[in-house]
């Protein structure tokens, strides 16, 4: 969808910024979501492609994984980052909905459970790899997740757990990437004229 938007945005001369999922084990996300939208920066905003020095690597290299190997220049710059001064935020490590569930587990009813096999399959995909990126703690919040986010209303279970919290609590403790992407459009905004 990234490139119906941006050519359209781009064409109408619109300013955006874009929040996508990384979807870190899941089929072709991760790095694999990364390199699509640098090349979608290629064709729409060329002076905002990522410097040929940063090696992006394939969505299934074990080699490489994207949630510890995502720095470059000598440790000294996050891909993650440097996308995000380009205007592109990511939900991190999954989407929306599990950056939610890992910043207010009280509000959405975690429950610990040990996952399986089937639940990791049922979460990230079939053709899903590299789960292994995922801690034990994220690893037990999959039921959850599922239950919740695959099975149940996505809205009403958002609507349900941000009911339950008070402003202080959601900008307490709000995934960094969101709260980050709220003071970039905050900034685009003053940009406009009046």
């Amino acid at each position: 969808h990234v490139n119906h938007f941006w050519r359209l945005l781009s064409e109408l001369q619109i300013p955006f910024l874009t929040l996508l999922d990384l979807d870190v084990g899941r089929y072709q996300a991760g790095w694999g979501r990364i390199k699509y939208v640098n090349n979608q920066l290629g064709l729409y905003q060329p002076e905002k492609v990522l410097p040929t020095t940063f090696s992006l690597s394939d969505w299934n290299d074990d080699k490489v994984p994207v949630r510890t190997h995502h720095f470059f220049e000598n440790g000294t710059k996050s891909v993650f980052l440097e996308l995000e001064t380009r205007g592109v935020f990511f939900s991190f490590p999954m989407d929306l909905d599990f950056s939610m569930l890992l910043a207010f587990p009280n509000a959405y009813g975690v429950q610990q459970e040990v996952s399986d096999e089937s639940t990791i399959k049922a979460v990230l995909g079939k053709s899903h790899h590299g789960s292994y990126q995922y801690s034990g703690d994220e690893l037990n919040l999959f039921s959850t997740y599922h239950k919740l986010f695959k099975l149940g209303s996505k809205p009403a279970a958002h609507i349900d757990a941000l009911a339950q919290l008070s402003n202080e609590e959601l900008l307490a403790n709000m995934p960094g990437s969101f709260g980050r992407l709220a003071d970039a459009v905050i900034a685009k905004l003053a940009e406009l004229p009046e």
